[in-house]
């Protein structure tokens, strides 16, 4: 599969639009320089808005001052990665001609162009995920285990926690039920997955040691997650549950007559310590990216208990958010006070990939035996993934950057190669071809 040409095109869709709208560039960008000057979070402060994986990628380029369309271009060279390392992942299971088309409609599908001209986690992620992918179909496929590749998974997966913190209770969800699988069947690709996450979270203990030592809270990936619930929770029928920028609408509007303010000004000024919420004399010198500095363990606790009672006292409301939620990571829609893209940017490829997948679901009439022995632990970990997201503001860039499994998943042709182990294809052997139980891990 020649694949330069698709460098290029990545590399011309990011000088083209690289002059979008920043987004949390400069967030992302803070974190860097922050980890060159020896820490994390802000000196004196526990703002941890998200992990430290794609500041540590972006830390080289900050040492030397790189000009910002380089680290942009960074992700016209990860993306085209993610296509060579999906095409790799096909040939485990389809002919080179196949794996071929395949892997050219993963390189274009187009929403993973949204935020490839921004310096933003979903272009790395994606890359991550095809990484892990890729290992972790060698890792379960292969008639022993392979400590390095053991391990090579397990940093993948590592590493994917610290870029997108939700992996890391993915992770720990993984460990529990691959745990009580193994228990039960004593099957080896259960001890692989228990394995494989087990030391995924093993490798992240010395951010979650760090992030204890500032918040004092046990297993804390970041601080943002209580305001992602908070709006996700919101009992108000005009707001859907995406997630919304209260401090920035307060700014261009601090009066009664905004309807954030009177609907959450006295719960933001009590998390932020403000006097009072329409006055806004706190943010007229004061720029976002240093406002949301004061966002720490304790702001993060206010919005998370907000959110639970307001889940408590709206059920009905909070699934309707939930049902949102599901929507707009498919097809970006509904939001709140904003109008939507138009279809045919998520929705069109979306719902052309389910398509996809329904077809080959009621094409497979495998049974356990012949199905690959990978797909259920992999297909577990997204599953986990996909309803974590779910419960809290998501978008579509939450959901795409795990299309590489369901682009893998709706395109095997012939589930019952999977068992065998040199990669080749082939008839699966039978049951016990699955079930390597005294392999050292």
């Amino acid at each position: 599969m020649k694949t330069l040409p698709l460098l290029v095109f990545y590399v011309v869709i990011v000088l083209v639009r690289h002059d979008v709208f920043p987004k949390d560039e400069i967030t992302y960008l803070a974190y860097a320089a922050n980890l060159l000057a020896g820490h994390y979070a802000p000196t004196g402060s526990e703002f941890l808005w998200c992990g430290p994986g794609y500041p540590l990628l972006l830390a080289p380029f900050v040492a030397v001052g790189a000009p910002l369309i380089w680290i942009k271009l960074l992700n016209a060279v990860l993306l085209w990665g993610a296509v060579l390392l999906f095409h790799r992942t096909l040939l485990l299971y389809e002919s080179p001609r196949r794996a071929g088309w395949i892997a050219l409609a993963f390189a274009l599908y187009w929403p993973f162009f949204d935020q490839m001209p921004r310096v933003m986690t979903e272009v790395f992620t994606v890359f991550l995920v095809t990484a892990s992918l890729h290992s972790a179909c060698h890792l379960f496929r292969a008639d022993s285990t392979s400590r390095a590749r053991l391990f090579v998974t397990a940093f993948l997966l590592a590493y994917l926690a610290l870029t997108k913190v939700l992996f890391g209770y993915v992770l720990l969800v993984v460990v529990a039920i691959g745990l009580v699988a193994w228990l039960v069947s004593r099957r080896d690709v259960h001890r692989r997955a228990l394995f494989a996450s087990g030391l995924a979270l093993v490798l992240c203990l010395p951010y979650l040691v760090y992030t204890f030592s500032i918040t004092g809270k046990a297993f804390c990936w970041a601080t943002s997650g209580g305001m992602q619930l908070y709006w996700m929770a919101t009992p108000h029928e005009e707001e859907k549950g995406d997630w919304i920028n209260y401090l920035i609408s307060a700014k261009n509007d601090p009066t009664e007559a905004n309807p954030l303010i009177r609907r959450h000004g006295e719960l933001f000024s009590e998390a932020f310590g403000f006097e009072d919420p329409t006055t806004n004399n706190y943010y007229v010198d004061e720029p976002w990216h240093e406002m949301v500095l004061r966002l720490d363990a304790r702001q993060d606790a206010v919005f998370f208990d907000a959110a639970l009672e307001n889940i408590a006292d709206h059920p009905g409301k909070f699934a309707r958010n939930w049902s949102h939620n599901v929507q707009r990571m498919l097809i970006d829609a509904p939001y709140s006070y904003r109008e939507s893209l138009p279809f045919w940017k998520f929705g069109v490829p979306n719902t052309l990939l389910i398509l996809l997948i329904l077809r080959g679901i009621s094409r497979r009439r495998e049974s356990p035996w012949t199905r690959p022995r990978e797909l259920a632990p992999i297909a577990v970990f997204v599953a986990t993934y996909l309803a974590g997201t779910s419960l809290v503001s998501a978008y579509p860039r939450q959901f795409y950057v795990v299309i590489p499994f369901f682009a893998w998943w709706a395109t095997l042709r012939s589930c019952a190669t999977a068992h065998n182990g040199d990669g080749k294809g082939g008839t699966a052997p039978g049951p016990a071809a699955g079930d390597h139980r005294h392999d050292s891990p």
